[in-house]
């Protein structure tokens, strides 16, 4: 299993705990500011440590910005790691659209809106 440690820290405190844990897990370390969101999709393990503040987690920032994408790639590799015979249609489909745009709009979805608003 593949692990990173990311922190931000303002006065050493979190740097000092992401470096034991680092350590004790034989993880990757880095400062959130030199991490971006192409390295993150090459781990099985994120692990995110930033001082706590009245209005959240310091420097969580890059995680919610990116974590639809994160949990997106975490699905494709379970997919893949299936036998092809044990992929059902759904998986089979997923796949073979992942790196693709795909529309699913359809007129037909708005007609509750128009009708409701009509009435």
């Amino acid at each position: 299993m593949k692990t990173i440690v990311i922190y931000k820290s303002k006065t050493g405190f979190t740097k000092k705990y992401a470096e034991w844990i680092a350590n004790d897990l034989l993880a990757d370390i880095f400062d959130v500011s030199k991490v971006n969101i192409d390295m993150l999709t090459t781990y099985d393990t994120i692990i995110y440590g930033g001082s706590l503040y009245a209005v959240g987690i310091n420097g969580i920032k890059l995680i919610k910005q990116n974590f639809d994408k994160i949990l997106m790639t975490l699905l494709k590799w379970k997919i893949k790691s299936k036998k092809k015979e044990e992929l059902t249609p759904d998986e089979i489909g997923m796949l073979s659209v992942y790196d693709k745009s795909v529309d699913f709009t359809r007129e037909e979805n708005i007609v509750e809106i128009i009708n409701y608003v009509n009435s």
